[in-house]
């Protein structure tokens, strides 16, 4: 699950991939305390950065558009 909203993230401006960050965190730190099994760690670490790259990649994409907006309102000197 925590993979699918990781890869989801690319299409809904890192929404997703900020709740996989979340909760990718959270199941690691269950599995690393013995609270849950170890059987999907590796899913789960894969889509925990997934969302952690989607999340900056739309923040990136969030400051590259304000600015292109800003600059092409402001007069040339």
């Amino acid at each position: 699950m925590i993979l699918f909203l990781g890869i989801l993230g690319f299409f809904t401006l890192g929404i997703t991939g900020a709740i996989a960050w979340y909760l990718g965190n959270q199941d690691l730190r269950q599995i690393n305390a013995g609270l849950m099994e170890a059987k999907g760690s590796d899913l789960t670490g894969y889509g925990r950065i997934i969302g952690i790259f989607t999340v900056i990649l739309a923040l990136l994409a969030i400051v590259v558009k304000a600015f292109l907006l800003l600059s092409a309102e402001m007069p040339p000197l």
